[in-house]
């Protein structure tokens, strides 16, 4: 939603221009789709959103001030979301994945043997396990902060919310249950997203490194070892004794 909408051209051109205006020396930086496979183009993705949330922002609220109504309502529904909690989230998932993009672009090298790639996936399951802590989790909530503050985002106890209203074929009975799922504290988002992130993904790291995987690349490895030779002979002795076996049966 968030790229189809900057990628129209008016938006886009202020989009670059607020970039340019909050950070005169950097590059500008180009928002991208989001992919649903590759874990490099995600990072890149939620990196991008991550860089230049308060330029994405600033250019909403430029064009709240336009007469295009369809695009108000558009910039309103962008705007409602990207409260502290998108942001947390945001920040969450830019370190994971992190770590996620540095394996996956040592697994595109030409040169990268199986036992390495064995390696270097114990160590990203090892780092990624190695965030789930309450230090790990206040380093998010500061960084998380200071891009709030950056970007113009109020915290959750200044935003005023609007009261559930009853729907109207509800009118007349004694409602009892919550007329909305309750909002997370900031803290809250620790136990109900930070580290069922951080599982998920450690259980996506083993499933598809497991040890039996890893063993069958090491074989693989070791098979490919031996001398034309050498392969030929284990082959040779391997017909002749499947050949006598099957005689004596």
């Amino acid at each position: 939603m968030l790229y189809k909408f900057f990628s129209g051209s008016v938006v886009h051109d202020l989009f670059m221009k607020k970039q340019k205006e909050l950070e005169p020396t950097a590059q500008c930086v180009e928002l991208k789709k989001l992919s649903d496979t590759c874990w490099a183009c995600q990072y890149t993705a939620i990196w991008a959103v991550k860089k230049t949330l308060p330029a994405i922002l600033a250019t909403l609220r430029d064009i709240i001030g336009l007469s295009n109504p369809h695009r108000r309502t558009e910039v309103r529904a962008l705007s409602a979301i990207m409260d502290e909690t998108f942001v947390v989230h945001l920040i969450i998932f830019e370190d994971v994945f992190r770590t996620t993009k540095f394996m996956s672009d040592q697994l595109q090298s030409a040169t990268f043997d199986l036992e390495a790639a064995d390696d270097l996936a114990q160590s990203v399951t090892t780092a990624i396990s190695e965030k789930r802590t309450e230090d790990k989790w206040r380093e998010i909530r500061n960084e998380a902060e200071s891009l709030c503050v950056k970007a113009g985002i109020a915290p959750q106890t200044q935003r005023e919310r609007r009261r559930a209203q009853t729907s109207r074929h509800l009118e007349g009975f004694v409602v009892e249950a919550p007329l909305e799922r309750a909002r997370l504290e900031t803290d809250d988002l620790r136990t109900h997203s930070f580290y069922p992130v951080i599982d998920r993904l450690l259980m996506e790291m083993k499933r598809r490194f497991s040890t039996e995987t890893n063993e069958v690349l090491r074989g693989t490895l070791v098979a490919q070892q031996f001398r034309p030779a050498q392969m030929q002979q284990r082959t040779e002795w391997i017909v002749g004794k499947s050949t006598i076996w099957l005689q004596a049966n």
